[in-house]
């Protein structure tokens, strides 16, 4: 996509005849060109804020091997190995995810955010919209527009934290990005995110 219109604005700036504009599409193709490529940079910068020789989660790959110990209500130590690394962006704020395998087929998602520290945050349940009230829809608009709100589940109360747009990048590659919304809610150390990636598919 990118490519496409760095291309289009080219052809513009070579094919009509007048001087002026012929420089002003060419100045901004030259523009494009830079914003992309700080983008890019800025990207691959916020992947690896840790050392990349560092012996660090931040840096955990695809295949790569780590242990979590005390997690869920068992406190059970697990082994996880990473299927893929994946990208989030809202803003100027990154975080990535690391889908693993628990082992016997079972998946668990780690998300690692590196601000002033490092938090992991452990997807252990995906759940169904099916799950929640015929309302939640509507409830979860209402909580965007009132930037606050809260609901009970499964007899826990959760508190409206945040909503925003953001990006997904696949193996956290620039090329492929996806667009949605996002919804979070908190109950002490526990995290429900709501996510609506077209008008009808949320997650």
């Amino acid at each position: 996509m990118q490519v496409a219109i760095i291309l289009i604005i080219l052809i513009l700036a070579v094919s009509i005849p007048f001087v002026g504009l012929n420089a002003l599409f060419l100045g901004l193709s030259l523009v494009l060109i830079f914003i992309i490529f700080k983008r890019n940079s800025i990207i691959k910068q916020n992947i690896y804020k840790t050392p990349e020789n560092a012996l660090h989660i931040s840096n955990v790959d695809k295949g790569g091997i780590f242990e979590l110990s005390g997690i869920g209500s068992n406190s059970e130590n697990i082994t996880l190995k990473v299927l893929s690394r994946n990208l989030y962006r809202s803003g100027d704020f990154f975080w990535y995810e690391l889908e693993c395998d628990k082992g016997e087929g079972d998946k668990i998602w780690v998300e690692v955010e590196e601000d002033d520290n490092v938090n992991v945050s452990i997807v252990l349940e995906k759940l169904s919209l099916s799950d929640f009230p015929e309302t939640i829809k509507s409830m979860l608009e209402k909580h965007d527009y009132d930037e606050e709100g809260e609901f009970i589940y499964k007899g826990r109360r959760f508190r409206y934290e945040e909503s925003d747009s953001a990006i997904f990048y696949r193996h956290c590659d620039s090329k492929r990005s996806e667009k949605f919304y996002y919804w979070e809610y908190i109950n002490g150390n526990q995290i429900l995110t709501f996510e609506r990636w077209t008008d009808k598919d949320y997650e």
